[in-house]
């Protein structure tokens, strides 16, 4: 009995120990292992980074997780008109104000006339998110809508993703600047500042990235073509009818000269043959 009391004592006292000694590695900042790794070189850094960022891509994780249940959604919406108007000068000029209405702006334009003399194109409009509907609306009475589409890019996820990758990126920067502050070797110098250097180029490049999603969400984009209606000529039909009798004799003519040709080399034959037989004939 003895000898079992005492073995369960030393069981618990290497429990507490042990226990101990894991609470004082978690206890310990990962700010500290920068520090204490940066006699080794440039290495310290690596293995401080090693600690760090997947503790905090963790946290970012979850953070966006939680954005995703609660932010409102973010979508590009884009729309599509295809219009018969009246007259394409005076639609556009429609447009135009529709557009200042609404606080929009014109992306881009062109027109040109048709082989029937009336006058198409298109403009691409940016409008704001929330006016996109009713512009759409506006733009529907300019004339015989013949199609429309409307379509819409969930980027909510994405978007989430891309600043996480951003808040990441930069507290890199802060710990590499800290870690640049400590350095005293030319080798650790450099080596942290090419580290910097990458790291501020991702930083720049999700950033973009990150304005170019909010500006397309912000501002929703339409393209409307218009098109004058083709003109109808009241000529009874004898025009055409005209147009087709000179086609088809111009075909008749075109025909009697192929067959002509194909068949005058057996006429000629035909003639020296018959030529020949009466000359034969009299000599006989």
């Amino acid at each position: 009995m003895k000898k079992e009391s005492l073995y369960r004592v030393i069981l618990v006292l290497l429990l507490i120990a042990s226990s101990t000694i894991f609470a004082g590695c978690i206890s310990r900042s990962p700010q500290e292992g920068y520090y204490e790794g940066w006699n080794g070189g440039i290495s310290g850094v690596d293995k401080s980074m090693e600690l760090a960022i997947p503790e905090e891509m963790a946290y970012q994780e979850r953070l966006g997780s939680e954005m995703i249940d609660y932010a409102d959604r973010m979508v590009i919406r884009t729309a599509n008109l295809n219009i018969e108007v009246d007259n394409f000068d005076s639609s556009f000029n429609d447009i135009l104000k529709i557009v200042e209405e609404h606080d929009g702006f014109i992306q881009d334009s062109s027109s040109y006339i048709t082989s029937s003399g009336g006058k198409s194109g298109y403009v691409t409009v940016r409008v704001p998110e929330d006016e996109f509907l009713d512009v759409i609306m506006a733009f529907e009475e300019l004339g015989k809508v013949e199609s429309k589409s409307i379509a819409g890019e969930d980027v909510t996820e994405e978007y989430i993703d891309l600043q996480a990758r951003l808040n990441n990126s930069r507290r890199e920067e802060e710990r590499l600047l800290a870690i640049l502050d400590m350095a005293e070797d030319v080798e650790d110098v450099l080596a942290v500042e090419r580290e910097l250097s990458r790291v501020r180029g991702e930083i720049e490049r999700l950033k973009g990235r990150i304005n170019y999603l909010e500006d397309r969400v912000s501002l929703s984009t339409i393209t409307v073509s218009l098109h004058e209606p083709t003109p109808i000529t009241h000529s009874w039909g004898i025009r055409d009818a005209i147009r087709d009798a000179v086609d088809a004799f111009i075909t008749t003519v075109n025909g009697l000269i192929i067959f002509t040709g194909f068949i005058l080399p057996f006429v000629i034959i035909g003639l020296i043959i018959i030529g020949v037989y009466k000359i034969w004939r009299r000599k006989k």
